[in-house]
């Protein structure tokens, strides 16, 4: 996830790893249809059964940030994430990632 997180917020010019950062730009992947959002549906399918379970994908997507950011003690836009995913939005973004089709399948 964090990985995932890190590449988006690249993608909109991040110069550090943030979190907030790649949710939001990964919001917008999704809401614009991009290819990538499939990859990554796929992909958290794969590691976090994104398509079986979307509450408990939900919360290892979240799992696997504060790990991270408890492991190195630091990691920006840990708090507007955890904000953001209390609130509802990582679980809404994980919906919509679950409803993509398969890449590679029209």
């Amino acid at each position: 996830m964090v990985l995932v997180l890190d590449l988006f917020g690249l993608r909109v010019g991040a110069k550090a790893p943030d979190v907030d950062v790649g949710l939001h730009a990964l919001v917008q992947a999704v809401s614009a249809g991009d290819g990538a959002a499939r990859l990554v549906a796929d992909l958290l399918d794969e590691e976090i059964g994104l398509r079986d379970d979307v509450r408990r994908a939900s919360r290892l997507a979240l799992l696997a940030v504060l790990r991270h950011f408890d492991a190195r003690g630091s990691l920006h836009g840990v708090r507007a994430f955890a904000a953001r995913a209390a609130d509802g939005e990582l679980l809404t973004l994980l919906q919509r990632l679950g409803d993509q089709p398969r890449a590679g399948r029209r």
